[in-house]
């Protein structure tokens, strides 16, 4: 990956000038799979990095009171005019089903529907933004399955889902975290709508940090470009290539506050 090489020495020759440490909050999502990437980019400098995983509010919650310095997170709900709010990444919903149960269907070419008709949406819990999304989209698609199966992390989730006990919707990045049940699972595109999505935001006090959240939005790039999606097409091949796209954000775009 010699872009996210580049990316890191830029890291290093920053962070040598500058000895206050750097707080930042992550998605576990996004801890877990862009995660390692940043912090391996970040090893070696003199920039002492302290990095934290959590849910969407909690972290809001924390650089609104300076607990953090830098967020990324899936959802702003922020007011404070002093932040600002950079689009990272875009990832789209997609039902996830057991390959067994593809495979007693493919004569027929299943889709989305057929799974929602026949097995019970094995849910993440509303504590979490995914989990209200899902929930949101859910309705608007009109799959009103039982409440039987509840979960606040993808691993468990897709153990059932693997064990052809229910479809779940769940999201690239996810999947991607829980990536050694893909080979048991296969995923179906959803409808496209206004709810069929989900951003990533990097969320920093303005400015403060503004190199280093550049450098972090560069290095998420190179990251989905050159291992992520490589990989979860290879995985995955029925994934659409617009299920995982890094924001097309400008330098003029940058300070649009919340």
């Amino acid at each position: 990956m010699k872009q996210a090489q580049d990316v890191s020495s830029k890291l290093r020759d920053t962070s040598r000038g500058e000895t206050l440490p750097v707080r930042l909050g992550c998605v576990d999502s996004f801890a877990a799979t862009v995660g390692p990437e940043l912090i391996r980019a970040m090893s070696g400098s003199t920039r002492q990095i302290e990095m934290w995983s959590g849910l969407t509010p909690a972290l809001s919650a924390q650089i609104h009171q300076r607990e953090v310095d830098v967020v990324v997170c899936t959802q702003t709900t922020i007011t404070d005019t002093r932040l600002v709010e950079v689009p990272l990444l875009s990832e789209a919903f997609l039902a996830v089903a057991s390959r067994r149960w593809f495979e007693r269907h493919k004569g027929a070419n299943p889709e989305w529907g057929s799974l929602a008709a026949e097995l019970p949406l094995i849910r993440y819990t509303a504590r979490s933004v995914i989990g209200q999304q899902i929930e949101r989209l859910a309705r608007h698609l009109n799959i009103g399955s039982a409440r039987h199966y509840e979960f606040d992390a993808t691993d468990p989730l897709l153990s059932l889902v693997s064990a052809n006990l229910g479809f779940a919707i769940s999201a690239p990045l996810c999947l991607w975290q829980a990536r050694h049940y893909l080979d048991t699972l296969v995923v179906f595109p959803l409808s496209r709508s206004h709810l069929s999505r989900r951003d990533f935001f990097i969320l920093h006090r303005r400015a403060e940090w503004d190199e280093l959240v550049d450098q972090i939005s560069a290095l998420t790039g190179n990251v989905l470009d050159e291992l992520i999606r490589p990989a979860l097409k290879k995985l995955l091949p029925q994934m659409p290539a617009t299920a995982l796209q890094q924001s097309n954000i400008t330098r003029t775009h940058r300070d649009k506050s919340i």
